[in-house]
Formats: C-alpha cells, structure tokens, sequence
C-alpha cells in the first residue's frame, strides 16, 4: 500500500516578509533576513519548530553580521549544526 503525503497549512509567520532566506537546522526551520511589504529592512528572524507546529521570533538574529548592500537575499547555510551567511554584494 502506498502512503500518500498531503500538504498542510503551517501556523502564519509573524512578520510577513520577502527576500529572505532559509535553512533547517535543529529540527526548526529558520526564516531569515528579508524586508517587510514596503521594502524596508527586518530586523528579526524566525523559526518553525517541527514537533509542536509553531513559530517563535528570534530579535536580532544578524546583529552583528555587515548591513546588507545589495539588494539579494542573504546567502546561507548550515555545516556542522552551525549557521553561516554570506553577504553577496
């Protein structure tokens, strides 16, 4: 017999926004970067955690990382359970 996968609605994020990017890591699914419906810049990030369904926001995420020139998504990616980003300018 063969299982079917359906999709289903996830919880809404907490900030709509465009031009982010993503990654898994830690059985979570973060949303990163990006700029809200008028094109300003985010501030915070979020993530889905898998096993209870839900979002959580995370403030300050990139704090620290070069304030973003270009205007493409931020690069990313996930080695060794860590997360690193690239700023393509």
């Amino acid at each position: 017999m063969i299982q079917q996968e359906l999709w289903v609605s996830l919880p809404r994020m907490h900030q709509q926004r465009r031009m982010c990017s993503g990654c898994y890591m830690d059985n979570k699914f973060y949303v990163i970067g990006g700029q809200n419906e008028r094109g300003v810049d985010l501030t915070c990030d979020e993530f889905y955690v898998v096993d209870m369904n839900a979002r959580e926001l995370v403030p300050d995420m990139l704090k620290d990382a070069p304030v973003s020139t270009s205007r493409s998504p931020l690069l990313v990616d996930v080695v060794n359970n860590k997360l690193y980003s690239l700023e393509a300018s």
